[in-house]
């Protein structure tokens, strides 16, 4: 296998040279026939860009001849193109100083020329150049110059690649506000410019962001825009399309979409397995896979890629975040297979060393957790302890973060409102006084008092307007500020939820008994179905209502992955648009889970294929809840008055407590129509 690999590679490097071979043979003939000079300094930037890669003198020595032949000439443009060129030579073949001492001796030419537009370029490279080097100050410095210089010229194809490095730079230094502004600025010049790429790459800048900031769904629709545009103008570039539908499933296992990312990731494996694949994009991959299976519980998978994946000799071509997921991955594995060791925690510390190096929070959180869950099952609880109030420590922060990007996304649109309210007060102003003017033309023999009548109504007017916008904004900021400490509440809610299902959690690796697990899994799913609800109300605007689609999915996906049963199937039919009122959401959540989860238990036998059918109707006063499934029924004998179960009693009791109603059959599978008023008692 390894022959016939190196006989592969041996072949591929065979082909590049002689099409390489073959471009600078023909740029040569072409350079010799040639008589222009405009010409042969193009081929001589081309020959030097071409051997730039493979022989760095060569390419020393052709920009050096198209430097002095532009002289020679007098083109001057073309001589800091050289220039410009020379210096990214010596950055490639690692000699910093001197090119960063190149570009500045070419700034310094264009100072003398006043060739403005090639100093905005070179302005760029040198930024880049102090990025490189570890000198962001200096870095800044010229990126403003060169952006004020591509602004004043309207060089939007520049100002592209200008904005995209400032970004980044704010973005290192974790100032989110400012790599927003100017990655909203990249994506107006990439429009402008016409030029699709640059675009696709704004969509990706933009989409890499949100995925930072807990805007996943805002990430997703971004590398969607970005994915178009490769398909659409760029097949041939399978490797970025498949490393954007790549980074799309990784997007959607942080938001917790573990069976659409299993999709998308199987779909990747389908489409470019064949195609374009290689080590390190392997090692990726099934380091993302594994912890999709885990995350779906689905053991038997897991471990065939857990026995497939490597960290072979080549570990030092694998990215920090790569190493990160192998170590973490595979740990997690082999505590969830119980067959952990002595390595398992050294891949744990190594994952934690890693992950503080990063300075992720989500990377943290999940480090400790699994860290905290080793140590527990080693009987080191003191320690387990520890580093679960770490993991909780860093989830707050994220929630804190989130709720941060929240609160800059709803006071960057309060800001839009009220500027806009002001235009259209002005508009009015102004019509107004065009009336009013109007009316003075008419009734010239009414100047005077006329006159007067317009300027007091224009004063009444002003005073009116300024003192209702002054109360607009105090009721504003009154509804801000209620709304800011009832998603407070809503996040304290949510961080003691999340502590009892720790909590369970470290129960169920203790009571390993089948009756105890499944007793534990029904306690979580119940939690689950108000954590749900709490989540929801603090990532919304309007925090009275949850969307009903979203709420009762989640339901169904927490009791699917705690049965893990792939015969049974959850259908809903519910409207995207309908809102549900925050406290009827509660009963109703836990009513749909009591259901879900019996019929799992209960509706059918071993092996046997089935589906649970959830509908969700309103009028105008009330909701029904339809719940249905086409298993084996109730039993003949079975009378709901003097049954009792935890789950039918909690839906008598709720049902009650919400002044609602609910009937059951069970001659076809079960059937439950509950009841209850819009607004709840």
């Amino acid at each position: 296998m390894a022959k016939r690999l190196f006989a592969l590679c041996l072949l591929f490097n065979t082909v590049l040279c002689f099409g390489q071979q073959e471009r600078i043979d023909s740029l040569k003939t072409e350079y010799k026939k040639s008589t222009a000079d405009t010409t042969k300094l193009k081929i001589l930037l081309e020959l030097t860009k071409t051997y730039s890669s493979i022989d760095k003198e060569l390419a020393f020595k052709y920009v050096d001849s198209m430097i002095r032949h532009a002289k020679t000439k007098n083109l001057t443009r073309y001589e800091l193109t050289g220039y410009a060129s020379k210096g990214v030579t010596k950055f490639r073949h690692g000699d910093f100083e001197e090119g960063i001492k190149i570009w500045k001796k070419a700034i310094h030419h264009t100072n003398i020329e006043n060739h403005i537009k090639q100093k905005g370029n070179l302005l760029h490279n040198l930024a880049v150049g102090y990025r490189i080097t570890q000198q962001p100050d200096s870095a800044l410095i010229y990126l403003y110059e060169s952006i004020e210089i591509n602004e004043s010229l309207k060089n939007y194809e520049a100002l592209v690649a200008n904005y995209g490095v400032i970004s980044e730079e704010f973005l290192k230094e974790n100032n989110k506000d400012s790599s927003y502004k100017y990655l909203d600025k990249m994506l107006h010049s990439a429009n402008k410019s016409n030029d699709s790429k640059s675009l696709a790459e704004a969509y990706i800048k933009l989409a890499n962001l949100n995925r930072k900031n807990y805007d996943y769904k805002g990430s997703l629709s971004l590398y969607d825009k970005a994915i178009k545009i490769y398909v659409e103008e760029f097949p041939l570039n399978l490797i970025m399309i498949r490393g954007l539908e790549f980074e799309k499933a990784r997007t959607k296992l942080l938001d917790s979409n573990y069976h659409s990312a299993l999709e998308d990731l199987l779909c990747i494996q389908n489409d470019y397995k064949q195609k374009v694949w290689d080590e390190n994009f392997e090692f990726s991959f099934n380091n993302i896979l594994l912890k999709t299976y885990l995350k779906l519980n689905e053991f038997e998978q897991a471990g065939r890629i857990y026995q497939n994946i490597s960290y072979s000799n080549s570990e030092n071509t694998f990215s920090k975040i790569d190493s990160l997921y192998y170590y973490l991955n595979t740990s997690s594995y082999e505590i969830s297979s119980n067959n952990y060791n002595s390595g398992t925690r050294k891949k744990l510390l190594y994952a934690l060393k890693i992950a503080e190096d990063i300075g992720e929070n989500y990377d943290l959180l999940t480090v400790h957790e699994s860290y905290a869950d080793f140590l527990y099952r080693n009987e080191e609880y003191k320690r387990s302890y520890m580093h679960l109030q770490k993991s909780l420590a860093y989830k707050d922060s994220m929630h804190k973060a989130e709720s941060k990007s929240l609160d800059f996304a709803q006071k960057r649109k309060f800001n839009e409102d009220l500027k806009e309210k002001e235009n259209l007060a002005l508009k009015a102003e102004k019509a107004e006084q065009e009336k009013l003017l109007a009316q003075q033309n008419k009734r010239n023999w009414q100047l005077g008092g006329g006159l007067a009548t317009a300027v007091i109504g224009m004063g009444v007017f002003f005073i009116a307007f300024r003192r209702n916008q002054k109360q607009k904004l105090e009721i504003e900021q009154q509804k801000n500020k209620i709304e800011n400490l009832q998603k407070e509440l809503h996040h304290r809610l949510k961080n003691n939820l999340a502590f009892i299902d720790v909590f369970i959690s470290l129960a169920k690796i203790k009571f390993t008994d089948r009756a105890y697990q499944e007793k534990l899994n029904e306690l979580q799913n119940r939690i689950n179905s108000m954590f749900e609800v709490h989540e929801q109300l603090f990532k919304k605007d309007n925090i009275t209502t949850v969307n009903a689609s979203s709420y009762i999915s989640k339901l169904a996906t927490n009791v699917m992955n705690a049965y893990a049963n792939p015969n049974i199937s959850v259908k809903q039919d519910v409207d995207p648009e309908n809102e549900l009122d925050s406290r009827t959401s509660f009963p109703l959540g836990i009513i749909i889970n009591e259901f879900i989860t019996n019929s799992y238990k209960y509706a059918f036998s071993p092996g046997e294929s089935g589906c649970i059918h959830i509908t969700l109707d309103e009028t105008e006063h009330h909701y029904k809840l339809n719940l249905s499934d086409n298993g084996k029924g109730l039993p003949k004998d079975f009378d709901v008055e003097n049954i009792n179960t935890f789950g039918l009693d909690s839906i008598k009791l709720l049902t009650q407590e919400y002044n609602g109603s609910f009937s059951i059959e069970g001659d076809n599978g079960v059937t439950l129509l509950v009841t209850l008023p819009k607004q709840a008692a």
